[in-house]
């Protein structure tokens, strides 16, 4: 993955915001297929590269952080109770979005209760029985 300076003088900023938005558009695809069996050999790595994506500045722009929020509800969904372990990194970019809610064209706030519904239930599971 090149770093995103890099990436910025071969592509316009718009451009380079596209490409991310797709990007996540077809990982929220292939999330879809994975198994729950296997979504945790990837997770690592899609975690790590949507979380650099929130800390860019080209996550800055709503479009895409849309959809790496969307992105990762889908991987929310597949991972079940697993996402616990990315809790404590993805917390406060699900606060700030939670915030901003009104920046979004779909319907966020539904999808971000989706997500705080399915962590919460997976974090009171986690913690009441370990």
């Amino acid at each position: 993955m090149l770093p995103e300076r890099d990436l910025d003088s071969a592509f316009c900023g718009s451009q380079f915001n596209d490409l991310q938005s797709l990007l996540c558009g077809t990982l929220q695809s292939v999330l879809r297929k994975v198994t729950p069996e296997d979504a945790p050999q990837i997770s690592d790595a899609i975690m790590t590269a949507m979380l650099t994506m929130f800390n860019s500045n080209s996550c800055k722009s709503g479009g895409v952080q849309e959809d790496a929020l969307m992105a990762v509800s889908t991987l929310v969904e597949v991972l079940g109770e697993g996402f616990i372990k990315y809790m404590d990194a993805f917390k406060p970019f699900l606060y700030l979005g939670l915030k901003n809610h009104q920046e979004y064209q779909v319907d966020f706030p539904k999808k971000f209760c989706e997500i705080a519904t399915h962590i919460r239930k997976f974090y009171f599971i986690f913690h009441y029985h370990y």
